[in-house]
């Protein structure tokens, strides 16, 4: 069976790489070093119900205008669209991202994920009022690479949801 392409999307700083260590990994380092480009990572989940060979594309943050975006993305069977519970600026970009990736591959699947989870303590956080839960009418699940919070979730649910697409 081929390995599926999954592309990470969001803005600078909101933890997509972290998200990305967490889950293949199992680390999280706190120095923050900015993506440059694209990082690629092959992982097969041992803990999935059906395990699949993911290809893991962490994408550099930033706009969704990115010239190069639209070639990193190409050929993907599922995307992780990730913000940054600190930052609501980072919120509405989210959208944009999904926006993106929809238009250029329509129907495949998309999970979101609000990271930093583990920093928003006592901050009012309503997920199923933020800009991608309006978008998509599902709440954003809110994750943290530091603890591991429901990072593997996460990329369980993206792989459930490509396997019922059939890709």
């Amino acid at each position: 069976m081929a390995a599926r392409k999954i592309v990470m999307l969001g803005g600078f700083g909101v933890g997509k790489t972290s998200l990305v260590r967490r889950y293949v990994l199992g680390q999280f380092d706190a120095r923050y070093k900015v993506t440059l480009g694209v990082n690629i990572y092959k992982f097969t989940d041992p803990g999935a119900d059906e395990p699949l060979d993911l290809v893991l594309w962490d994408i550099e943050g930033g706009e969704a205008k990115a010239p190069l975006l639209k070639t990193y993305i190409m050929g993907a069977a599922g995307a992780v669209i990730v913000g940054d519970a600190t930052r609501p600026d980072t919120h509405p970009l989210m959208v944009d991202h999904l926006d993106l990736f929809q238009g250029l591959l329509p129907g495949r699947p998309s999970v979101a994920a609000i990271n930093k989870g583990d920093m928003a303590a006592g901050r009012a956080l309503d997920l199923a009022a933020t800009p991608i839960a309006v978008a998509t009418s599902e709440p954003p699940r809110l994750t943290s690479a530091l603890s591991g919070t429901a990072v593997p979730d996460l990329f369980r649910d993206l792989s459930r949801r490509i396997l019922a697409a059939g890709l």
